[in-house]
């Protein structure tokens, strides 16, 4: 088995996202010593930005979703459920919920080993992802949709998925898209 962390280390980690990306053929949107950044513009028309941080044995990837909360205490039981639930089936990925700019964020990621991180398992986990949060995002606008919900905040998520809870957990437990 072919060992790639040395292909991670201080200095190589941006040789090699940018070599991996160039030969993939994805644009990196900025690059540093240990943090890579792609945006992503999905074939649903939306757009989904992955983070790559290096970490001392371990490349961190999380594509952070739309679902947003100003406070722990107002992020929905339900919905952290649902996602929960979710990541009972995923092979690439987990959910979970990260602080980003003083907000708390559902976010998808994934812990790779950098010895075991050829190319191949580096673009199955970067479609993995950038799949799952952009599948959550359209249920989540469609679940908007067929509630009459206005998607501008402040707006009662207990309420909304009440009335929606059928639709999301059809719309992401029927799919198992990075499960074969």
């Amino acid at each position: 088995m072919a060992n790639y962390a040395g292909m991670f280390t201080n200095k190589s980690f941006k040789a090699t996202i940018s070599s991996y990306c160039n030969q993939i053929g994805w644009k990196i949107e900025h690059i540093e010593e240990n943090l890579a950044v792609l945006v992503f513009q999905m074939e649903s028309g939306q757009t989904q930005t992955l983070f790559v941080v290096r970490h001392e044995s371990t490349l961190e990837f999380s594509v952070p979703s739309e679902a947003s909360f100003a406070s722990f205490e107002e992020i929905p039981d339900t919905l952290s459920s649902i996602l929960m639930q979710r990541n009972r089936v995923r092979r690439y990925g987990f959910w979970c919920i990260m602080e980003i700019e003083n907000r708390y964020v559902f976010t998808v990621m994934h812990n790779a080993e950098m010895s075991l991180l050829s190319i191949e398992y580096f673009a199955i986990i970067v479609q993995a992802l950038l799949e799952e949060c952009d599948q959550f995002e359209r249920a989540l606008k469609q679940m908007f949709e067929e509630t009459g919900t206005d998607t501008e905040e402040p707006f009662d998520w207990d309420l909304l998925l009440k009335s929606g809870l059928a639709f999301l957990l059809g719309a992401l437990m029927g799919s198992d898209s990075d499960i074969s």
